[in-house]
């Protein structure tokens, strides 16, 4: 009993042993929690490096397709304005677009979107002073109605008829656009001046007028070109992920 009794306080000496060992044990996890992180933020970073190049690749030559039609529409707006052309244009036009709250010049941003596509609305509208109103009423106008041709061409080979669907949608995007000038107010800041280019003097018409909406218009296309940019790289990195 005695022999027995003095081998116990052996066993509990054998604890703290134990203890060290589940130390060396934590000891040696911690460094392979430090390498899975290390290569977790690596195979981020990897994925970033490559939706910014593939990305920047792709907003680039959509971005050259996008200038080659913004930029002559936008010269030929700034060249109008200033040689007083637009006036005459919206002298045409006013007695249709006042029915939708419009000045008469709106129908030339209405007209581009229409036959072409809403990057050439977006660039007429540049040149024309407009309210927070009518570039709202005019953005749901292009939306319901923006690039006919090739989308009725489209449509017409999933078997619609071309007349049938440029009627509907001039219709839908017309009565909208009437009931929004009804709804939507001409007091406070639906009335305000529309911010599509910095600045809004008035500059008499000739060389000032074309250098000023020249210099405006560049900054719109900076813009275009910094989001359409920044969407195709969040684009890829959501496909490579």
């Amino acid at each position: 009993m005695g022999q027995s009794q003095s081998r116990v306080p052996s066993v509990r000496r054998g604890r703290p042993g134990g203890d060290r060992l589940k130390h060396i044990t934590a000891q040696n996890d911690s460094p392979s929690f430090v390498r899975t992180c290390l290569t977790a933020i690596r195979r981020v970073g990897g994925v970033l490096w490559l939706s910014v190049k593939l990305g920047s690749r792709t907003g680039f030559n959509t971005v050259c397709e996008l200038l080659k039609v913004m930029v002559p529409v936008m010269l030929v707006m700034i060249g109008a304005e200033a040689a007083n052309v637009l006036p005459v244009l919206a002298k045409l036009f006013k007695p249709v677009m006042g029915l939708l709250g419009l000045p008469g010049n709106a129908a030339l941003v209405f007209i581009s979107g229409a036959v072409v596509n809403l990057y050439t609305a977006v660039a007429v509208a540049a040149s024309i002073p407009l309210t927070v109103k009518q570039i709202t009423i005019l953005a749901l106008l292009c939306l319901d109605c923006h690039n006919l041709p090739v989308e009725c061409a489209v449509q017409k080979k999933a078997g619609a008829g071309v007349i049938s669907m440029v009627t509907i949608r001039l219709l839908t995007g017309l009565s909208g656009a009437f009931v929004f000038s009804w709804l939507i107010p001409d007091t406070g800041k639906w009335a305000e001046a529309a911010t599509i280019l910095p600045g809004t003097a008035i500059i008499e018409a000739g060389w000032p007028l074309f250098w000023s909406r020249l210099l405006g218009n560049g900054y719109v296309l900076l813009k275009v070109v910094a989001i359409v940019m920044a969407l195709m790289i969040v684009v890829e990195f959501l496909r490579q992920t």
